[in-house]
This record gives structure tokens, C-alpha cells and sequence, in this order.
């Protein structure tokens, strides 16, 4: 195999000034072995820089501040220094490179400074937020950075029009690289992905705001977002199969999260419950829900690990129960951080996601009444004695919805009139949460705590 005989070395700053190319001293400690090598095959592989593929002649130029090529053993190896710049080392592309029939873009970098940094890659000149990023840490690395995560990107790159890679760290770091090459291999780093798909919903579409599904047509969409962890790789669509059914893939650190921004404002308020398919890989997860942002208090849920899809539903009313008092999220237009799920205890997580909507619950008397406007709480008023529940309104209730704490449906009333009495079992202690539909529209939400 060999390398690129075409590959250049320009040191920038030595040529503004007119100067002759000299490169600067190896560093301290470089790298006494290399990475075993890569097992690609041939034909998955592009290959920028190797001594273990192929490198066509007219492969890439590399720019930079610093660098040099040396030998460790009888491997080539470039030394470089990078920076957190825009243009601090890059590969320059005579022609444009098309990187669209490939996946994984795999290079070894190796640390000599004793601490991690964050190793960057930007397409194209890119400015800072539109980049991967993996952890380096000190010694051999082998990154393997998703291609498809530029997709993820505020401003995503033409992968069939590569002029530039650019490689930047956080400051001035010297390290070595070796095997930079792109490869048609999927999601390498992904152990498990589903062997089943998950359930089809059964709600009506006409009952259904459906985020991210392949069943109901008017999908409204959603931006995938991985903000506090700050890795686009977090967080990413895949397909199951034929790539006729896709899912969302999340990967969280012990703070992490990882959730969904709805492509348009929308109103949840004709809802009552949310629904998504979970599936979790290696341990049951402890998660919780966020809707608009709101709340880390949000409903405790937990997705077993049974090597199947875990169905989950959330009654907002229980959701909007648990919101702080200084709470207030606007329900009508919900957009950024739309839905989002974290984990409740620690330990990095791996899990899917599918068929993320709201829906109404359907009754024997028709579709729920929505959920609870919290503008509008004062004008209801509760009382109660014994286990008997006593509500009044300015504005006429049409319905009054009980659940119990867990969402399970306990009873309905219908056309209640400005004055109600509901008279709860007083076996069945609690706390039952009361939604009450008022003619003007609104909806209603009462905590109430059974004796």
C-alpha cells in the first residue's frame, strides 16, 4: 500500500512572510507504536491518508500551521499542531470530493498533552456551531465520526461537494494523525439496533398530532436536538430494515437528554395524553418527560429492557400535576423543546425512540375533552368532605374527567352545570386528578387527595 505522493506540507504563516518551509521540532513523548490496523475492506474505504489503504494520487493537500510527516516504525504518520480556529489545519480537495455514498469517517488521532479535549471536524470551512465532535483523550484514539450527523446540523454540508475537512481542537493542541479515511460502514459504534419494529398505534388519526411516525400522514416533523450534551452524534434518525420504517436513536451521557423541537408552533391543548415507543438496550431506563421545556419534575417512567418495544403513554393531566408554582408553560404554542426525556438516575443510556404523538383519549361517550389550561385554574372552585368532591364554575362544566394519579380513567360526568358532586370510593385513598371541560373552551385541572 502506499501513500499519497502527492500530498504537500504548507506551513501559512511561513509563507505570508516569503520564508522557506521549516517544520517544527517533534514534540515531547510522540507515540513509540501506532494503532493496529484498520479492517475496512478495500472497496468500503476512501482513503485521504494511509499506509493500510490505497490513497489515489490526486487525494488531498494538507494545510496548516505546523506540521511535519514522520515515521513511527515503518508507518507515516502526520504531526501536526491545531487550534480552535476556523482554518488552523485542514485537507484541501483539488477537485470536490463526493462523500455521499459513505457513512463513517474514521481517522486515528493521537494526544500528547495529558488531558481530554474534544477533537472537531468541519466540512467546507464551516463555522463553529456546524461541526462533529469526539472526546480525545491521551495516547492512540480511533475516532469514528457518523457522516449522517451533518444532517443533524443547523447548516448541513452538500457531502457531494467536498472542498475541505477542516481538524480543529480546543486550543493550541499537538497531536498525530494516521488512517484518515471515509468508509461506507454503518453506525460502527452501535452495538444493538432493534430486530423488531415497533407496534402499530391503534388511535385514530383524526385523534392524533403526531410528531415523528411513520402511521399517520400528517406528521408535522421535528428537529432532533442533543444541545446539553452538546453532540450532534447524540441523538440521530435511523431506519429499520429497508429503511422503510425509521426511528430515532439516542445515546446519553449521566446528564445528558435528548428530545425533539416540533418543526412548527402547535397546540397540544385538544389533547389529554402523550404516547411514544421506547426501546431500551443494555438496562432498564428510570426517564421523565418534558413538554415545552418544562419540567425536571416531569412523570417518572421506566422502559425494561426485554429486547422489545416498550409502549408508554403520559396523561398530561398527571404531567401538568407535577409542574412547579412557578411553572407556566404556553401550551397553545408549543415549538422548541417540544418533547423531551431524560433520565431520572445515572449511567449513559442507549435507547430508540418511535410513534411520538399526541392523542385524545377516546371514551365511551367520545374523544377526551383536552388538556388543562393553566390560565383558567381559578375558575373552578373545590371543595371537599369526606370523600366527596364538591366543584363550582363561573363558566358551565360540560365534562368532568377523573383519573387517578397514574392516568388510569376512574369516571366521567357529563353536562355538570355550574355545580357538581363527584363522590369518590372510599377504599380507593389517593390523589385523583379532576379535568374539567368549561363551555368557553377551557380545561381545568384539579389535584384532589382522597381520605
Amino acid at each position: 500500500m502506499k501513500k499519497n505522493a502527492f500530498t504537500r506540507f504548507v506551513a501559512t504563516g511561513a509563507l505570508m512572510a516569503g520564508l522557506p518551509f521549516v517544520s517544527y521540532a517533534q514534540s515531547p513523548n510522540p507515540p513509540e507504536t501506532t494503532l493496529e490496523a484498520p479492517t475496512h475492506a478495500q472497496e468500503e474505504v476512501l482513503a485521504l491518508y494511509s499506509d493500510t489503504y490505497t490513497v489515489a494520487d490526486d487525494m488531498p493537500t494538507l494545510v496548516g500551521t505546523e506540521f511535519s510527516e514522520v515515521k513511527i516504525g515503518d508507518n507515516n504518520v502526520w504531526h501536526v499542531k491545531i487550534g480552535s480556529g476556523s482554518d488552523p489545519c485542514y485537507l484541501e480537495f483539488t477537485e470536490p470530493l463526493d462523500l455521499s455514498d459513505y457513512n463513517t469517517f474514521f481517522i486515528d488521532v493521537y494526544a500528547v498533552e495529558k488531558n481530554a479535549f474534544n477533537f472537531r471536524i468541519r466540512l467546507n470551512g464551516a463555522s463553529s456551531p456546524n461541526q462533529l465532535q469526539l472526546q480525545v483523550n491521551t495516547g492512540w484514539n480511533r475516532l469514528e465520526f457518523d457522516l449522517n450527523d451533518f444532517n443533524l446540523l443547523s447548516v448541513v454540508p452538500d457531502l457531494t461537494q467536498v472542498t475541505k475537512i477542516n481538524f480543529v481542537g480546543e486550543g493550541a493542541r499537538t497531536i498525530y494523525i494516521d488512517n484518515v479515511y471515509a468508509c461506507k460502514a454503518r453506525y460502527s459504534a452501535l452495538e444493538t439496533i432493534p430486530t423488531t419494529q415497533a407496534p402499530t398505534p391503534t388511535q385514530q388519526a383524526s385523534d392524533v398530532l403526531a410528531i415523528f411516525s411513520d402511521v399517520y400522514e400528517d406528521e408535522i416533523g421535528a428537529q432532533l436536538d442533543a444541545s446539553t450534551v452538546g453532540d450532534p452524534a447524540a441523538i440521530k434518525v435511523l431506519y429499520y430494515g429497508d429503511e422503510a420504517d425509521k426511528m430515532i436513536f439516542i445515546k446519553n451521557g449521566k446528564t445528558g437528554n435528548g428530545g425533539l423541537n416540533f418543526n412548527s408552533a402547535v397546540d397540544i391543548t385538544p389533547y389529554d395524553s402523550l404516547h411514544f415507543d421506547i426501546y431500551s438496550i443494555g438496562n432498564s431506563i428510570p426517564m421523565r418527560v418534558k413538554i415545552a421545556g418544562i419540567s425536571n419534575q416531569g412523570t417518572l417512567l421506566r422502559a425494561e429492557t426485554e429486547d422489545a418495544w416498550n409502549a408508554m403513554d403520559v396523561a398530561i393531566a398527571d404531567w401538568q400535576a407535577k409542574l412547579k408554582d412557578t411553572d407556566n408553560p404556553d401550551l397553545i404554542n408549543v415549538q422548541t423543546g417540544g418533547f423531551w426525556l431524560f433520565q431520572a438516575t445515572g449511567f449513559e443510556r442507549t435507547f430508540f425512540l418511535d410513534n411520538v404523538f399526541f392523542y385524545k383519549t377516546r371514551t365511551e361517550t367520545g374523544p377526551g375533552t383536552g388538556i388543562a389550561s393553566l390560565s383558567a385554574q381559578d375558575q373552578v372552585a373545590v371543595s371537599t368532605q369526606g370523600n366527596t368532591v364538591m366543584l363550582s364554575s363561573d363558566v358551565a362544566m360540560e365534562s368532568i374527567q377523573v383519573y387517578s394519579l397514574s392516568g388510569q380513567h376512574v369516571m366521567t360526568l357529563q353536562d355538570a352545570g355550574q355545580s357538581a358532586i363527584v363522590s369518590l370510593e372510599a377504599e380507593q385513598a389517593g390523589i385523583y386528578l379532576f379535568n374539567v371541560a368549561l363551555a368557553n373552551g377551557e380545561t381545568v385541572v384539579k389535584k384532589i387527595l382522597n381520605m
